[in-house]
């Protein structure tokens, strides 16, 4: 686990991009969310809406992660199968509402499971989830501006 201190790898994310209030309507040109009333939603967008590509999809094309789930432990196959279709399922549950919450990745490495997520709240949600399904220990660690979150679940 980190210090706390998390530096961004990639620095083609722009922070302030993502905070950024964007013109209505407007829709991302990746995964067609739309941006309306201060919100991204699935909602379908006009064809007049401005096209641009959303922070989650941005995130996701720069490989920026705000929550990462460092997942260790002695798994069975059918284990590992497991932990895997329940991070899919809480992120489906979440990013009906919240389309800016997304995985960017789920890398196997076999000596442990690496989930990167695009916002903290994911991360959060899916580390609760396998605590609440499997047990075992769970660390938590912000870097200081509490955008960032670094999870170690242990089996």
């Amino acid at each position: 686990m980190s210090d706390g201190n998390v530096k961004r790898r990639d620095k083609s994310f722009n922070e302030a991009k993502h905070r950024q209030r964007f013109s209505e309507p407007t829709t991302c040109k990746i995964c067609h969310a739309s941006y309306v009333k201060g919100r991204w939603s699935w909602k379908e967008s006009p064809p007049e809406a401005e096209k641009v590509v959303c922070p989650a999809c941005e995130k996701i094309e720069g490989d920026v992660a705000c929550g990462e789930i460092n997942i260790q432990g002695s798994f069975t196959d059918i284990m590992r199968r497991d932990v895997t279709n329940l991070i899919k399922n809480v992120e489906g549950c979440e990013i009906d509402e919240h389309p800016l919450e997304r995985v960017i990745s789920v890398d196997d490495n076999g000596d442990e499971i690496l989930v990167k997520t695009t916002g903290r709240h994911l991360a959060q949600r899916i580390a609760r989830a396998l605590f609440k399904a499997y047990k075992g220990h769970l660390s938590y660690s912000y870097d200081r501006t509490h955008e960032k979150v670094e999870i170690r679940w242990d089996v």
